[in-house]
């Protein structure tokens, strides 16, 4: 048959003969198949995301444990010119507040400078996790130098300040456990919701910024029974920006052009604010306008649903262990399934479930590249030791699908019937 799969192979199996179990014998053999397992093996899941860890028991030190990524490009006015600006967003992994910071392009000067800023609100952080871009890998090199000059290790010391550690987490993992990515799409639904097509200036966008950042550090993220009035049925919410500064921000508008709304109509604008309106009051109040509505009528409401939004979340799935020597395809977006590049795994990572999170994988050009095993489809396997797989810890079971415990299909329990009826009538 070619090759075409499973179901093709029992069509035309089943013309002449009639096999007991004839799907599950078919798949087994085929399984062995290098071709088949190259069109059709799918990649490999895990039961818990290997960034998990950082989450259980981070120090209670807003932006101690922190990720890093840029958001953008975004279009703003410069001198008269329409430039591409980006945003670096930190989100504390303890707080879950949110610190933007505007980098005029990707060089890694804007991006340590962005971080410096930081650094200058929140103090020098412990943890900082990444992904691999390349501007972020130089920075964290060049800081890491920085950091490790004889008088800033004894400043440190003496000081009880702890270096800043950088990890990078490898290509193709594109679920994070909400590290990260539920931030940026936060941001990213405020920035472009509000801004559309207008183009600011550029102190206006850093403006923008500003506000975006103070209304995200407000959206709750737990909630407290109330304490001392116990006929309050409502709980009062936390947010980042309670854990952040112990107190509720008041941070009302107080820019005229921006705080004063043409239209009302009783407004009528003084001298003071007729002098302070710019060319681009129009835009800048149409952003403030979209940034509330989008604010109010999405943002919010999409915080109830992101905890269930992804169906069988919670089920356990059956983990492929990968080992030292084994042959992989690398999976790259926008890419036939048949072109996939084949590596060679030298080395790999595991969990504290003992499922392999991360791999070193050896191309056939000679480069080694770091991978998530969700983006790795396994082909051919070296045989098993004991320094390459590692067992699940017994202290920590997992429940996997087993034969006993499977629910079979219709399909199989009818014929699995039929069968038993053409054997009590010694038909076969």
């Amino acid at each position: 048959m070619n090759h075409a799969g499973i179901y093709s192979t029992l069509t035309e199996l089943r013309r002449q003969y009639f096999i007991p179990s004839v799907f599950s014998v078919a798949k087994k053999i085929l399984r062995k198949c290098v071709t088949c397992r190259r069109s059709n093996e799918r990649s490999i899941k895990l039961n818990q995301s290997s960034y998990r860890d950082f989450r259980v028991d981070p120090p209670a030190v807003p932006f101690r444990h922190c990720f890093i990524d840029h958001i953008g490009p975004f279009y703003v006015r410069s001198a008269g010119t329409k430039v591409k600006v980006w945003i670096l967003c930190i989100t504390c992994l303890w707080s879950r507040a949110i610190n933007l910071k505007l980098s005029l392009d990707l060089s890694v000067k804007e991006f340590l400078r962005a971080f410096q800023k930081h650094v200058f609100e929140f103090g020098l952080p412990h943890l900082v996790l990444s992904d691999s871009g390349s501007q972020l890998i130089a920075g964290s090199k060049i800081i890491s130098k920085v950091l490790q000059d004889p008088e800033v290790e004894a400043y440190c010391e003496a000081s009880d300040i702890k270096i800043t550690s950088f990890q990078q987490y490898p290509r193709g993992c594109s679920a994070l456990g909400s590290l990260v990515e539920s931030c940026v799409k936060l941001i990213k639904r405020l920035l472009f919701g509000s801004i559309g097509n207008n183009v600011l200036d550029l102190p206006d966008f850093d403006l923008a910024v500003a506000q975006i950042t103070c209304l995200v550090n407000k959206r709750p993220v737990a909630f407290k029974e109330t304490l001392r009035d116990s006929s309050i049925s409502l709980p009062s919410p936390i947010t980042p920006e309670a854990l952040l500064r112990g107190y509720v921000l008041h941070s009302p508008l107080v820019l005229p052009h921006v705080s004063e709304a043409p239209d009302d109509p009783e407004w009528v604008p003084s001298m003071e604010a007729a002098d302070l309106v710019r060319e681009n009051f129009a835009k800048l109040n149409a952003v403030r306008r979209k940034l509330v509505d989008k604010y109010n009528s999405q943002f919010i409401p999409s915080l109830i649903t992101q905890a269930t939004s992804k169906k069988d979340g919670f089920r356990p799935v059956k983990h492929k262990v990968l080992g030292v020597n084994d042959l992989v395809l690398l999976k790259e977006p926008n890419q036939k399934r048949y072109n996939y590049a084949m590596g060679r795994v030298t080395e790999v990572t595991l969990n504290h479930l003992g499922e392999v999170t991360e791999v070193s994988v050896l191309k056939g050009n000679g480069g080694t590249v770091r991978r998530h095993v969700t983006s790795l489809i396994p082909l051919l396997t070296a045989s098993p030791t004991t320094e390459t797989r590692s067992p699940v810890p017994p202290n920590q079971p997992i429940v996997m699908e087993t034969e006993a415990n499977r629910p079979r299909r219709l399909a199989a329990q009818r014929g699995r019937g039929k069968i038993k009826d053409l054997i009590e009538r010694n038909l076969i």
